[in-house]
């Protein structure tokens, strides 16, 4: 009877896993995309056992969501492998709305002490040639080129990808040769049109936006060496004058 009733038990705690799992949205944007494909999976099984006539339908939507889910997780490792070396890169799942309760934040704020370190080991012992060197570092950096030609390349990146899309999208040529790839079918072909175009729509969107995000990081990259070589220009200065003031008063 115990073993009857830790089977019934578990038996009851894996259906309400499953259950939670299929309704819940995950946080994460890569597993609701699957959580989507299970969802048109079971309803399209379902589908068929009732024998409705949504059933090609079903099995068209479900062919674009994989072909969507598919690009997207492609796209996903892709940022993730060139975003880890980023030295304050989080995860989506350890970011917090308040930045101390980030899962990584010490690790974060050990790389900047280490950047930090890096600084100060460039610049030099000697106070006034440090002060000097560090400031015309700043110079250089406000001014480097690099800077420009990333963000007009991500920039100009999001616009062929939306205007690209947005072009695919108006061609009626192309779209009936996309759409002709499902073969002899009783779905009504605005119906298809306007799935496929939603779909590639979509597509156009989700990329953008990973471009956005790689833009995005690009800068917080730069902005985080901007503040650095700031904060310690700004303490060698306050060291710089707390001497001068102890001098004064020795005097």
């Amino acid at each position: 009877m115990k073993i009857l009733k830790k089977i019934l038990f578990y038996l009851f705690w894996m259906i309400k896993k499953i259950m939670v799992f299929l309704i819940v949205p995950s946080k994460n944007y890569s597993m609701r995309n699957f959580q989507l494909i299970i969802l048109v999976i079971l309803v399209r099984e379902f589908a068929v056992f009732l024998k409705t006539p949504n059933v090609e339908f079903l099995s068209f939507l479900l062919r674009n969501i994989i072909i969507f889910s598919m690009i997207n997780w492609f796209a996903t490792l892709v940022l993730y492998l060139i975003s880890r070396k980023d030295p304050i890169f989080m995860k989506s799942k350890e970011i917090s709305p308040f930045t101390h309760e980030n899962s990584n934040v010490n690790n974060i704020i050990f790389q900047i002490e280490n950047l930090k370190k890096s600084l100060k080991k460039w610049a030099g012992d000697d106070e006034e040639k440090a002060l000097k060197n560090l400031k015309l570092l700043r110079i250089l950096d406000k001014v480097n080129a690099d800077k420009k030609r990333y963000n007009f390349f991500i920039n100009s990146t999001i616009t062929f990808t939306l205007g690209l899309t947005a072009t695919i999208i108006f061609n009626k040529d192309v779209m009936k040769v996309l759409n002709s790839k499902i073969g002899s079918t009783s779905i009504d072909e605005n119906l298809i049109y306007y799935t496929n175009g939603f779909t590639l729509s979509l597509i156009g969107i989700m990329l953008a936006s990973k471009f956005l995000i790689l833009g995005h990081n690009i800068n917080r990259i730069n902005e985080l060496y901007e503040e650095v070589l700031n904060n310690l220009i700004l303490e060698i200065e306050e060291k710089k004058v707390d001497t001068e003031n102890t001098s004064i008063s020795n005097n």
